[in-house]
């Protein structure tokens, strides 16, 4: 299966809206590649993100910005949620709900990881290879059994 990202992403930050507005968090619009698209079932991706929302959410105070970002590096894509302000210091996979991400992320055949920035910004990041239809997979066409070449008729002149 592959999952287009920027509409699996507006569809993540809407279910989190609500618990978002309660905690008093700013979602930002996410941020993706134009077209990215992953090898992934996007359910149990939309699963993972939510447990990350989640736990973004639940551990930073009010007032923090939380933004979900995808971007190519590679023949993969590198999904992060990424929250700035006071919380938690921890940016480890030790909570519940990181625990439960990081089961379905290598169900995905992906990895998670996390990170702590020097202001205080910490990022879960979700690794998982490009769909062999996205525009921008720089794997040979020979290396994406999906995809086939079209050759174009030459134009004629008139």
């Amino acid at each position: 299966m592959n999952t287009c990202l920027t509409p699996l992403l507006l569809n993540c930050l809407a279910l989190a809206a609500p618990q978002a507005q309660r905690a008093q968090v700013d979602l930002k619009p996410p941020r993706a590649d134009h077209g990215m698209r992953v090898q992934a079932d996007e359910d149990l991706l939309a699963q993972a993100l939510g447990r990350l929302l989640d736990h973004a959410i639940d551990q930073h105070q009010p007032g923090a910005e939380l933004t979900l970002r995808a971007v190519r590096q590679g023949a993969r894509a590198c999904l992060g949620v990424q929250v700035c302000g006071r919380g938690s210091a921890a940016a480890d996979l030790g909570s519940p709900a990181l625990e439960a991400a990081h089961q379905l992320v290598q169900r995905l055949g992906g990895s998670l990881g996390a990170s702590t920035a020097a202001r205080g910004a910490r990022t879960f990041h979700i690794w998982l290879p490009l769909a062999s239809n996205d525009p921008f997979n720089p794997e040979p066409a020979s290396s994406r059994p999906n995809l086939r070449r079209v050759s174009q008729p030459a134009l004629q002149a008139g």
